[in-house]
């Protein structure tokens, strides 16, 4: 086995040196255009031809001494109709970008809200903050009952997808009604009344756990219902592992009078006369002079 190896290794060789590999010439500029029945073979003697042709001759101005090769893309940028070729391209090009931006801001404009469609406002589609609906829906009017009762529900979902998809889940959980026999009536965002104001919530929930369902409340000093809800869904995530889908909120009420707060947590923030320690201060530079005696103390 080793003399054959050695063998075919000694032929290999004498034949490499027998006949050594010619260099054949780069292939021709992809942007040059070819002829219907020309081939890349043709193009290829023609410029062997056309190199000979200019051996004897003065070495061009994109003569390139590495590759002993004309350089093709100093040819280009000298060739006046190719570079109103690239031009022509480039603006076909950006043109095509244009329409297809286009076209996609109409495709996302048709969506709307009606028949359970995502909308093209970013504030229904968006899943950062969580908004307050107020959902409507019956069962659909038969013969027996042509005038079935409403059930009105406070979701807070990121959009009215969303809510509606949440309404269907707790419906038919309470009622016989689900989304094939039912119909939405109404979806209505509801806003904060006094968003600048600083408020109290307590919230009842039932979330599901790794060991089974327990029941909660809890309190949060927020701005709004939503922001209330927010932070519940965090402070579950944090302190409980409790995910999105398995938190049912039962309850959310504003707390008027500060003698119905029953967490500790927040009866600290609301005594009287509260003031917070200031640990550092940071003095403003005076202008009048340019170097001081002493650093700053900016703790206390």
């Amino acid at each position: 086995m080793i003399q054959h190896a050695d063998s075919f290794l000694f032929a290999f060789t004498f034949a490499s040196l027998a006949f050594p590999f010619t260099t054949l010439p780069p292939p021709p500029c992809i942007d040059d255009e070819l002829e219907p029945d020309e081939k890349i073979s043709d193009i290829r003697d023609r410029d062997i031809e056309e190199d000979r042709d200019h051996a004897d001759t003065e070495r061009p101005a994109n003569y390139d001494s590495k590759r002993q090769w004309p350089n093709p893309i100093a040819e280009i940028a000298e060739d006046p109709v190719t570079t109103e070729r690239f031009k022509q391209r480039a603006t076909r090009r950006s043109v095509e970008e244009a329409e297809h931006t286009l076209s996609t801001d109409r495709s996302q404009q048709q969506l709307s809200t009606s028949h359970g469609r995502i909308s093209s406002d970013p504030r229904h589609h968006s899943i950062r903050r969580l908004q307050e609906y107020q959902v409507i829906g019956r069962h659909q009017p038969t013969e027996t009952n042509p005038s079935p009762a409403l059930y009105r529900m406070r979701i807070f979902a990121p959009n009215t997808v969303v809510a509606k998809s949440r309404y269907w889940y707790f419906l038919r959980g309470l009622k016989k009604v689900k989304k094939a026999t039912g119909e939405i009536v109404a979806v209505n965002q509801i806003s904060e009344k006094h968003p600048l104001k600083v408020k109290n919530f307590g919230i009842w929930i039932r979330y599901d756990s790794r060991s089974g369902t327990h029941n909660m409340y809890k309190e949060y000093r927020e701005l709004s219902r939503t922001a209330a809800v927010e932070a519940l869904y965090s402070d579950m995530a944090a302190r409980h592992r409790a995910r999105f889908r398995s938190i049912h909120i039962l309850r959310v009420v504003e707390i008027e009078k500060n003698e119905d707060v029953k967490r500790p947590y927040i009866k600290q923030l609301i005594t009287k006369n509260l003031t917070f320690p200031l640990p550092h201060r940071v003095p403003k530079i005076p202008t009048n002079k340019i170097f001081s005696a002493k650093r700053p103390a900016t703790f206390a």
